[in-house]
Formats: C-alpha cells, sequence, structure tokens
C-alpha cells in the first residue's frame, strides 16, 4: 500500500492553540463534548488504519511535547 500524508488547513490553529487562546472561555460541558468529538476523530482514523501525527497533543493540549 501507498504511504501518504494528509494535511488540513486549519482555520483557528491547532487544537492545543485555540484552547490557550480561550483559557476559560468554555463550560465542562463544552469540553466534554470536544473531547467526545476528538475521540470519535481518533477511532475513525484507526478504524481506517490512519495515523495520526500526534495524537498526544490533540488529547492532552496543556503538555509540553519534547522537543517543542
Amino acid at each position: 500500500k501507498p504511504v501518504m500524508i494528509i494535511t488540513e488547513f486549519m482555520e483557528n490553529g491547532s487544537l492545543d492553540t485555540f484552547l490557550k487562546k480561550h483559557d476559560g472561555q468554555f463550560t465542562v460541558i463544552q469540553l466534554v463534548g470536544m473531547l467526545r468529538g476528538i475521540a470519535s476523530g481518533m477511532k475513525y482514523l484507526s478504524d481506517m488504519s490512519y495515523v495520526h501525527r500526534d495524537p498526544g497533543r490533540a488529547q492532552h493540549p496543556g503538555q509540553q511535547q519534547p522537543g517543542v
């Protein structure tokens, strides 16, 4: 199978940047909804045999990644 890299333009930047910029502006219910959407998207990618390039960053927006 060929290997492909797919990227998408994200108008609001990465998820961690977006959440930091809007810190404290979301209710717990809204954040849980976002987490459910992230989990659903990650499951979809896994089901399609795709690998997200940086899932830790998407799942833990406040956590610093090595080399960042």
